[in-house]
Parts: structure tokens; C-alpha cells; sequence
């Protein structure tokens, strides 16, 4: 009777370790589409930056700073940074559940 419930509760920790696989990994995609979606936001606004520079010449005048390439920008950076931290986190905690599931079974 013990060795069913053994057996319940590792395979109830397996289940629960992959899900915990596929939280993470759904969560590095969202942080994923979320960098892509500040530096799609910064590459349009260089692009109206440009086509603001081109209308400013077609009236006579140059601007120069629009038509610079602009500096990586820090909020991408931040992101991807808490990105890594997070899943360092995570993964942490992982390796942590594991070990205390592992003592606890045997």
C-alpha cells in the first residue's frame, strides 16, 4: 500500500516537474516577443525619424540627428537582463524542488 502511494507521488512530481519545464519556457518566449516587440518599436520610430529627415531636405533643410543610427537602446538591455535574472531564478528553484523530491523518495 505504501509502495502505491510512493509511486502516486513520484509520478505526481514528475508531472509537476514538467510543468514547471513548460512555465519556464513559455515565460523565456514571452520575454522573448517582449524584447522584439521594444525593439520593432524602436526600429519604427528610427524609420519616421528618417522619412522625417527626408521630407525636412526635400523642404531645403537638413537634419542631421534623425538620419544618425541610434544607440542600442537601454529599456531592450533592461529586459533582457531581468530576462536572464528570471530565468537564473527559475532554474535555481528548479534544481532546488528536484533535489528535495530526489531525499524525499529515497
Amino acid at each position: 500500500m505504501l509502495g502505491v502511494f510512493a509511486q502516486a507521488l513520484a509520478s505526481s512530481q514528475a508531472y509537476i516537474f514538467e510543468e514547471r519545464d513548460r512555465l519556464l519556457q513559455l515565460q523565456e518566449e514571452n520575454n522573448e516577443l517582449r524584447l522584439q516587440e521594444v525593439e520593432d518599436r524602436h526600429r519604427m520610430q528610427h524609420l519616421l525619424s528618417l522619412l522625417d529627415a527626408q521630407k525636412t531636405r526635400k523642404g531645403g533643410k537638413v537634419c542631421s540627428a534623425a538620419a544618425e543610427v541610434a544607440a542600442p537602446d537601454a529599456e531592450v538591455l533592461r529586459l533582457r537582463v531581468e530576462s536572464l535574472q528570471s530565468k537564473l531564478t527559475e532554474q535555481v528553484r528548479m534544481k532546488s524542488m528536484k533535489e528535495h523530491a530526489n531525499s524525499v523518495s529515497l
